[in-house]
């Protein structure tokens, strides 16, 4: 890839991207309110408002970015049938590391916990089977997209992997913040394993297609509860 030429042109272009994407979100929790955006997410409404911004980011961004010099084709790697097995076992190591947080953060915090478990924040009707797997596919593709082929990769460069993963991984806990503390705790462990999996192999399929399963298995879990 062409990177940009100056430190500043490279802060620019990252702060332009991450102003668009991570602002648009919180400035959207700011809008609604976190309270009435915790209420409705994941239904209908609120999973296709997440496709659509999507797509809209893609549509701004991409062709800008590859005047730049970032290849999405060039950050993911071809796509090669055993991304599907090591994406399962990726996801297996995200459960397996979601479950050892949750269970430290009940020794170390036992009440908090407790009362997080009993919590039941999303209140509105589930989405529709239809719009959850549109939602498991595109949601995934940009994020991983965003978070990784383009955050870690662009920035590494510039700050070194540490840091580039550790801004990843930061940004990718904000925008999850309006959902509440248990979020939070629940996407940390996957955005660190998600994160270190990228750093060391630099293969996004395979954390895709872990993303694809964690968000699927979520909705569906949710749409079967209703």
């Amino acid at each position: 890839m062409r990177l940009p030429d100056t430190a500043r042109a490279a802060y620019a272009e990252a702060g332009l991207v991450f102003a668009l994407t991570v602002g648009t979100s919180l400035g959207s929790s700011f809008w609604f309110g976190a309270a009435e955006r915790e209420a409705a997410a994941f239904t209908n409404a609120h999973l296709i408002s997440v496709v659509v911004s999507e797509v809209v980011f893609v549509a701004l961004l991409v062709p800008w970015l590859r005047r730049c010099g970032w290849s999405p084709s060039e950050v993911a790697g071809a796509p090669e049938p055993l991304d599907v097995l090591r994406g399962a076992g990726l996801w297996l190591l995200t459960m397996i590391c979601l479950a050892a947080t949750w269970a430290i953060f009940y020794v170390l915090q036992p009440d908090a916990a407790q009362a997080l478990s009993l919590e039941r924040p999303f209140t509105g009707a589930p989405a529709s089977p239809a719009i959850s797997v549109v939602t498991s596919v595109v949601n995934p593709v940009f994020e991983e997209f965003l978070w990784l082929g383009y955050g870690v990769t662009r920035l590494e460069p510039r700050l070194g992997i540490r840091r580039a993963a550790l801004l990843s991984v930061g940004l990718r806990l904000l925008v999850h913040v309006y959902q509440g503390p248990w979020a939070v705790l629940s996407i940390l462990p996957l955005a660190v394993v998600f994160t270190w999996y990228y750093g060391r192999t630099r293969r996004l399929w395979p954390v895709i297609v872990a993303h694809v399963l964690f968000d699927a298995f979520g909705l569906a879990q949710r749409l079967a509860t209703r």
